[in-house]
């Protein structure tokens, strides 16, 4: 669950995801285009860069939609990391692209 006004990259979600959990929320900030499809994420409503309230009406109606569908956005969620976030391969390429000038 994640309802925070403008998270920036957030490793709780990377972290969930991994663990396949979907992530609930609001579509604000980076949170989007960390989840994609391994979650839900509502349409914050309002303007939360003057810190308007969200609209919690439209995350409530998801909430169905989420206990139906559980297990797949759980899935959906890990594969995202696997492909997305592991750090095996992010490690490699951090190495690759450090030794891959010639001072």
């Amino acid at each position: 669950l994640t309802v925070e006004l403008l998270p920036p990259c957030s490793n709780s979600i990377i972290e969930a995801m991994s663990f396949g959990l979907p992530v609930f929320g609001y579509k604000a900030g980076s949170v989007y285009e960390l989840v994609d499809a391994g979650g839900l994420l509502a349409d914050y409503g309002n303007n939360p860069w003057k810190m308007e309230l969200p609209d919690i009406k439209k995350l409530r109606s998801l909430l169905p939609v989420l206990q139906n569908n559980y297990q797949k956005l759980g899935y959906t969620a890990w594969k995202r990391h696997q492909q997305k976030f592991n750090i095996t391969e992010i490690s490699k390429k951090y190495i690759d692209f450090c030794f891959s000038y010639n001072n």
